[in-house]
């Protein structure tokens, strides 16, 4: 591709994609997510498109032409610039007790670039969505000594943003280390409302608003070591270690009272400001994580990633909560049938599967999340592939009153791979 052609081709791509972002942006809603109550919401699982595909596996990735963000380590030593993003459509089915609901949403996913800086370091920079929050809880409390009824209303909204920083260098042709910088921010909203309408006095409404502000700073390390296996075709065994954790760097809460009378069509709404606070400390749960790959260049991979997360440690001083550690595991797969040949045979095919206890206690039970994946890369032209992947999932827990969400995830990308920073001799 010359310098004209891709220069066309980047820009057609940027406009569309950013289009396509800011299209959905306007419409982009959370679906109701009762588990997203705990910690700082609902974080989803991590990876782009072809790390989803295969079960959420990629801290022993070792292919220099494709972006994976599990493992800093990944691309250290890739001659070629890379772009991947996508965008995420969810639709989940919540059932508590006996009661259910459907709901569906779209989301942006992530955009991603890798730049080589020299031969052996290569630069990441990005962004994606963290962690998400929506729910509504309901409850009737009865008015002692009357036949009237309070309703308190428990709600929570909002969602969290990462930027990413990665940096991958290659010490030797086996050995390949990293450090990702993650900076997240957003708001999160909880409210907690009472509302009476006692016959003869009116309506009475009070509502706490606490609205959670966080700047926090993740760091992640990572190593990536390569086994050359002898035989009549070469074969390369993987094996990739992250370790992470973080702190805040500024938190701000400010918590709001708000009381609503209406009575003999007479309104009124009062407001107060009942605390602020600044600096709060918040301490993320540090988490390790092992990967096992083996691989045939250009022809297949399969993959295998544990990790186990040390929620124990996890402290939120704006919304004290306790966690159990967590550990969890994932297989993947992935296939192409001929690295020539028709679409169809240079496509790659990837397969998954996911099993995670989860840190959420609910009526001394765990939360579990188990599921399944697909997906594949179909070539568009030499440069960019169209990235499709498809989770199928439940998790939940068997509590007092069960609760649990089936959730089906489908998310579309386009990555580009390509030369860009290359200097030609003339003669």
């Amino acid at each position: 591709m010359n310098i004209l052609k891709r220069g066309k081709f980047l820009y057609t791509f940027c406009i569309s994609f950013f289009a396509a972002l800011l299209q959905l942006s306007f419409a982009q809603s959370v679906p109701p997510a009762p588990l997203s109550r705990f910690g700082l919401g609902d974080e989803g699982r991590a990876g782009t498109v072809r790390n989803l595909a295969m079960g959420g596996t990629g801290i022993a990735t070792n292919e220099t032409n494709l972006i994976s963000i599990l493992n800093p380590a990944s691309l250290g030593g890739s001659r070629l610039t890379l772009v991947d993003g996508s965008i995420r459509y969810q639709a989940r089915s919540v059932s508590i007790g006996e009661a259910s609901q459907f709901n569906r949403s779209g989301n942006i996913g992530y955009l991603f670039a890798s730049i080589p800086v020299s031969p052996t370091w290569n630069t990441i920079l990005g962004f994606n969505s963290g962690g998400e929050v929506s729910y509504e809880y309901f409850d009737r409390i009865p008015i002692v000594g009357t036949p009237n009824f309070t309703i308190r209303e428990i709600s929570g909204e909002g969602n969290l943003n990462n930027l990413n920083l990665i940096n991958g260098i290659k010490i030797n042709k086996k050995l390949k280390i990293g450090l990702e910088a993650k900076y997240t921010f957003g708001s999160l909203f909880y409210v907690d409302t009472y509302r009476a309408d006692i016959p003869g006095n009116g309506l009475l409404k009070t509502s706490i608003v606490m609205r959670n502000r966080y700047n926090l700073l993740t760091l992640r390390t990572g190593a990536l070591y390569s086994i050359p296996l002898t035989g009549v075709v070469p074969r390369v065994l993987n094996i990739g270690l992250t370790v992470d954790g973080g702190a805040s760097l500024q938190t701000k809460q400010f918590k709001v009272s708000e009381q609503v009378s209406v009575r003999d069509n007479f309104f009124a709404n009062l407001n107060d400001t009942i605390s602020f606070r600044e600096g709060a400390q918040v301490q993320l749960a540090p988490r390790i994580g092992l990967g096992l790959s083996y691989q045939k260049e250009g022809s297949y991979i399969l993959s295998m990633d544990v990790f186990h997360q040390q929620w124990s440690r996890y402290r939120n001083d704006l919304r004290p909560e306790t966690f159990k550690n967590s550990v969890g595991i994932a297989l993947g797969a992935s296939w192409v049938p001929s690295i020539s040949g028709n679409l169809f045979k240079r496509t790659a095919y990837r397969i998954g599967f996911h099993a995670e206890q989860r840190p959420i206690v609910i009526d001394n039970q765990r939360v579990n999340d188990l599921g399944i994946s697909f997906g594949f890369s179909l070539p568009v032209d030499k440069t960019s592939k169209l990235n499709v992947s498809a989770i199928f999932g439940r998790r939940g827990a068997n509590s007092t009153i069960p609760i649990f969400e089936e959730y089906i995830q489908i998310n579309l990308g386009y990555s580009i791979t390509d030369r860009w920073f290359v200097r030609f001799r003339e003669d």
